[in-house]
């Protein structure tokens, strides 16, 4: 019977880190200070997609199907897929409208940067020596030689025309990150270093959207460690708001900030508009209601801390 390695043994694990057995492997690249190309193995491929749904997945038509896989429909066959981990090229999210239910525009901006597509045909090259490799001619394994539109002109299986081949039919996979990215305003940044948005109080975003760099590798872990993270803070902030020893205006506390940003607005717009008495009277109003609030803020109240940080 079939008995799997014990993959917790110190061996196991030291052969690993010395030779790279077993089906996660690595390989030199020219950025050898962060991995840029990642090989995925599919175990299927588009000749067996008799119903749409991979094609469909990448974003490929009907049309586009039966040009380059007519006459190979049902063979046995694997994929070898290589992504960019660490793209120069940038994209841009933007609203389309002040009306919430219109779809943003998306700016996918795909090999903007030349070194994606030098990367990306490199990456190309790596899946064709894996599969010519021993271990897959045994099976028979054959890159199918098939001439995709727009790029038949080319000599097939050269660096002309992979890049020409990647610049038709890349798409993306998942693992989305950056659009809602941790940075200083003036930086495009949306969120602050405790992930609270730019502008408006009482509102965090916690998910992979805040990582402000491409990462090179998958977004699971880094997103256990900011949810994780992000409750750390949340509970630090309501120590904070709800502290007995909270006694002076030094203390963070976003109600009272909000306030007095308001009282300055209405004393600026009353310099140009009121007279000299409303202007006194109104400042004495906020003045006074501004004690009274800030007074009764230092007593615990749940209903209160619920109003000031509600996340």
């Amino acid at each position: 019977s079939f008995q799997p390695p014990n993959v917790t043994s110190i061996n196991v694990n030291s052969n690993y880190l010395k030779n790279y057995p077993g089906s996660v492997a690595r390989g030199e690249t020219k950025r050898a200070e962060v991995p840029d190309i990642e090989l995925v193995l599919g175990i299927s491929a588009l000749t067996g997609d008799t119903s749409g749904s991979y094609r469909g997945l990448l974003g490929l038509t009907d049309e586009f199907y039966k040009e380059v896989f007519t006459g190979y429909e049902g063979f046995d066959a694997f994929t070898i897929v290589p992504v960019l981990l660490q793209p120069k090229s940038r994209g841009r999210v933007t609203l389309r409208s002040c009306d919430p239910l219109d779809r943003p525009i998306f700016e996918i901006n795909y090999y903007d940067h030349e070194d994606d597509l030098a990367t990306m045909v490199r990456g190309i090259e790596k899946a064709v020596k894996v599969a010519s490799t021993k271990a897959f001619k045994r099976f028979n394994a054959t890159l199918l030689p098939v001439g995709f539109p727009g790029c038949k002109h080319i000599s097939f299986d050269s660096n002309p025309y992979w890049a020409c081949v990647a610049r038709h039919v890349s798409t993306t996979l998942g693992h989305f990150v950056g659009t809602c990215k941790m940075a200083p305003r003036r930086n495009s940044g949306v969120v602050d270093h405790r992930l609270r948005v730019h502008g408006i109080n009482g509102l965090r975003v916690v998910d992979a959207s805040i990582i402000p760099t491409i990462i090179a590798g998958h977004t699971n872990a880094p997103a256990y460690m900011i949810a994780e993270k992000a409750a750390d803070m949340i509970k630090e902030d309501w120590k904070m708001a709800n502290s007995p020893r909270r006694t002076s205006f030094n203390t963070f506390n976003p109600l009272i900030a909000d306030l007095m940003l308001t009282e300055i607005l209405l004393v600026q717009s009353c310099l140009s508009q009121c007279s000299f008495y409303v202007f006194f009277t109104l400042v004495r109003l906020l003045g006074g209601f501004l004690v009274l609030y800030c007074t009764l803020s230092f007593f615990d109240s749940e209903e209160s801390a619920v109003a000031k940080f509600s996340i």
